[in-house]
């Protein structure tokens, strides 16, 4: 996980950055919230979602790091698949005092809407995850592709082969990057001969 979630500085409450659920939840039950919930933080600019605190943020029994004969994260990774398209999101178990609590970050995305496994789309409205509408859904699907790529470039001798550049150009964010030009314009020095 890019960053560790301090368990002590969970908001007292859900809202619509986070959702709790006890570590007492069946398996099932989380299997199924966690697609739809999913979609939701990543239609509504990201989230986190705990398993192993009650509905105050406090750690209660913490969650098993093992779901049958699959580690926490397999499964989580099977779960999370199902939404498409799967944006970025980070699993953590981080311990607490009475076990091991599981965190997904879902990450702000720029390949909206996203659709959860039973064909619909949902946002976060406060503490819950709800259904979009359909003009809601057709706003998200307007906004894919309106934020640019952030690409990076670099130039350097192949090694091992004279007189061969080699060009290396790759995204630094989640925006597709698309019919990519590139103009050399001064020429760079390491094609100029002395």
């Amino acid at each position: 996980m890019t960053q560790e979630i301090d368990l002590a500085v969970l908001p007292a409450e859900e809202d619509d950055r986070h959702e709790y659920k006890s570590g007492r939840s069946p398996a099932q039950k989380i299997k199924t919230a966690l697609p739809k919930t999913a979609s939701g933080f990543w239609n509504s600019g990201g989230g986190i979602f705990v398993v192993g605190v009650d509905d105050n943020g406090q750690p209660d029994e913490g969650f098993e790091p093992e779901i049958g004969n699959e580690s926490v994260r397999d499964w989580i990774d099977q779960i999370v698949h199902a939404v498409q398209p799967v944006a970025r999101y980070d699993v953590a178990t981080p311990k607490s005092e009475v076990g091991n609590v599981l965190v997904v970050r879902f990450h702000e995305s720029a390949v909206l809407p996203h659709m959860a496994p039973d064909g619909r789309y949902y946002i976060r409205a406060g503490a819950h995850t709800v259904q979009a509408g359909h003009y809601l859904v057709e706003a998200l699907r307007s906004r894919r592709g309106t934020t640019r790529p952030y690409l990076q470039t670099t130039l350097r001798p192949k090694p091992d082969v004279k007189g061969v550049i080699q060009l290396g150009i790759v995204s630094l964010s989640e925006s597709a990057a698309l019919d990519v030009e590139v103009a050399l314009d001064p020429i760079p020095h390491l094609w100029t001969r002395p």
